[in-house]
């Protein structure tokens, strides 16, 4: 975790990681009597080898591009759980499953998958938990949740979500009881860390798409842009250019998507290295949003 893009969190997490686990079990015996095809379109690559169903039969899985075709379907398990596309491939997760099995008295098999995955933020996982796998109006309105799970070929049984200190030749979390840096905090240019939200008209935040809004800094007494534009990730987080310390600004919404009410300016000073901006757009009246691509 890089903390001069956290500037909410402690001083001792810098360097740090977030580990996310689920117990998932797997009905295999249910799964494994569906016909071959339709195993594939659940979760949407092929048994043989793994690759993408609307792509040609081999195609290394390191190659793939955005989804084109309908095939595989909005909620198969690849396209709920790994878009493609500029702005979702910013939200990165390291990720493992490691199986377990185990033989029942009745001699039947009951098992799944110890599923394990490390990011800078677990805003990325709720992203690709909630936002994408569980939200019914994602890749597009209507899609439906991810099949795997919504008819019952894996449930979550367990989960746990844990911060992973820096290493340490000292000892495992020697950072914590270190004390706080203080040279230097305020010296140079700062940086505007951006947190976007969407919330209904009842300020209660909705599941709605929150990447590609796009943002520009402005001198407040000349109205100089001040850096370029720069965006958020689906998970809501946007890192401005270099901006001067202990000056008056002004932060512009200068690119909304259509699903969300555009935010008025935001006049501000930055007075730290990393200054934190908690932000919300309300979402527009209508059938909820979908989130495209």
């Amino acid at each position: 975790m890089n903390r001069d893009l956290a500037p909410d969190e402690p001083h001792w997490a810098e360097d740090g990681t977030y580990m996310a686990y689920l117990k998932v079990r797997q009905d295999l015996d249910r799964f494994n009597a569906l016909p071959v095809a339709d195993q594939e379109q659940i979760i949407g690559r092929r048994k043989t080898d793994g690759s993408r169903l609307d792509l040609q039969a081999g195609t290394d899985p390191r190659t793939e591009g955005e989804f084109v075709a309908p095939t595989p379907s909005p909620n198969s398990h690849v396209r709920k759980t790994g878009p493609r596309g500029a702005l979702h491939d910013r939200t990165l997760i390291f990720r493992r499953g490691v199986p377990y099995l185990n033989i029942r008295e009745d001699g039947g098999l009951d098992g799944g998958l110890q599923f394990v995955s490390f990011q800078s933020s677990l805003d990325a996982f709720e992203v690709m938990l909630n936002k994408w796998e569980f939200n019914p109006n994602f890749p597009a309105a209507g899609s439906g949740m991810d099949r795997l799970f919504i008819e019952g070929y894996a449930t979550i049984e367990k989960a746990g979500f844990f911060f992973v200190p820096p290493r340490d030749n000292r000892f495992i979390g020697a950072s914590i009881f270190d004390p706080p840096p203080t040279a230097g905090r305020s010296r140079g240019p700062g940086r505007i860390v951006i947190r976007k939200r969407v919330i209904d008209a009842s300020g209660n935040r909705v599941l709605a798409e929150v990447g590609g809004i796009g943002f520009q800094v402005f001198q407040a007494d000349t109205n100089q842009p001040i850096g370029g534009v720069f965006m958020t990730d689906s998970a809501g987080h946007a890192v401005s250019d270099d901006v001067p310390l202990n000056t008056p600004l002004v932060l512009r919404e200068v690119s909304t998507p259509a699903h969300l009410e555009p935010m008025p300016e935001h006049t501000f000073t930055v007075t730290q290295r990393r200054q934190l901006v908690k932000l919300d757009n309300r979402v527009r009246p209508g059938p909820a949003p979908g989130y495209g691509g």
